[in-house]
């Protein structure tokens, strides 16, 4: 059973986390993604 503290600390995190947000860190994302594919095939 989750306690109630550890929802509030879930939803504070979640908060927190919603990946980047300036276009300089979206654009290290997206070569992340090609370079991880490239790789793979």
């Amino acid at each position: 059973m989750t306690s109630s503290k550890q929802i509030e600390a879930n939803r504070k995190n979640a908060r927190r986390s919603t990946g980047p947000i300036s276009i300089d860190g979206k654009a290290v994302v997206a070569r992340n993604a090609i370079f991880i594919y490239a790789h793979l095939c």
